[in-house]
């Protein structure tokens, strides 16, 4: 893979003697591809133990692959697809390549590849927890664990990058998708899992921002829809979804055993699917 780039030196990573076993840079920084397949970029001392735990990544994908959100990723694909360009650009999509931002362990990640076959789809998330679990079930996406804020891709590598539920980090988005590329984001609403947060919380709080004021200088919005629907979730799903939400490290004790204590609850999803280009054509070099 020709765009990757050391995170220590930020020189060319390139493949190991041809072995396809790890990829190495110019001053011998050195990274193997696990066992599973992914490939660990991410450096520093608390590299070990960043993003989702296990606990929040197997309650993920039990959730998700139930088909809960499946309306979510539908939506997203939909936008991909418009957005391919005229016929002549669509003949040419085994070029195109796809960056999933905060791909956890890539439920909306394999419904891309399996809606684009022609593209080139990878997945980055700095948790290796999510990172590991993806690698060993969708093997036709290439896998990275890094973080977002400091990505281990050469400049204008992307023409699609996709950040969903994950934070935005806007320098280094223009950075590595290309002039013509888009930026798809999908960031939840107001009414967005408010049946929780009413059984959690004895006080709601509204704390969503709108991405396009963090992304404005950089990227223009071409288009933004809203999805909302409600479904009924049951059981154990309930805990699922409680524990693959950022409430699970900051919810009051009493509101958690009351939210474990249903067998049934109606949830509302409300999230915006927006689609970004780059505000001008921006010298990368």
């Amino acid at each position: 893979m020709n765009i990757l780039v050391c995170p220590i030196c930020k020189g060319e990573l390139k493949d190991r003697l041809g072995t396809n076993k790890g990829v190495t840079c110019k001053n011998k920084h050195s990274f193997d591809y696990a066992k599973e397949g992914y490939l660990n970029l991410h450096v520093g001392k608390n590299s070990k133990n960043s993003g989702d735990d296990k606990i929040m990544v197997n309650s993920r994908r039990e959730f998700l692959e139930k088909g809960f959100y499946e309306e979510i990723s539908s939506k997203v694909n939909e936008v991909l697809l418009a957005n391919l360009g005229d016929e002549e650009a669509i003949n040419k999509a085994h070029t195109r390549r796809l960056l999933d931002i905060g791909s956890g362990e890539g439920y909306y990640t394999n419904k891309m590849q399996e809606c684009l076959k022609e593209f080139e789809i990878n997945a980055l998330d700095i948790s290796k927890e999510a990172v590991m679990k993806g690698a060993k079930t969708y093997k036709k996406i290439n896998w990275f664990v890094a973080s977002a804020s400091a990505q281990p891709f050469k400049n204008n590598s992307f023409d699609y990058l996709t950040v969903l539920f994950c934070k935005i980090f806007p320098d280094e988005f223009a950075r590595i998708i290309k002039n013509q590329g888009f930026l798809v984001v999908v960031t939840p609403n107001k009414d967005h899992l408010v049946d929780i947060k009413k059984v959690v919380y004895p006080i709601i709080k509204y704390e969503n921002s709108d991405p396009n004021d963090e992304l404005k200088e950089k990227f223009t919005l071409i288009s933004r829809e809203n999805l909302f629907y409600k479904k009924m979730v049951y059981g154990d799903d309930i805990k699922n979804l409680f524990n693959m939400t950022p409430y699970r490290w900051k919810s009051p004790k009493e509101g958690v055993e009351k939210l474990n204590s249903l067998t049934e609850l109606e949830v509302t999803v409300d999230v915006n699917i927006d689609i970004y280009s780059l505000n001008k054509v921006i010298s990368k070099n």
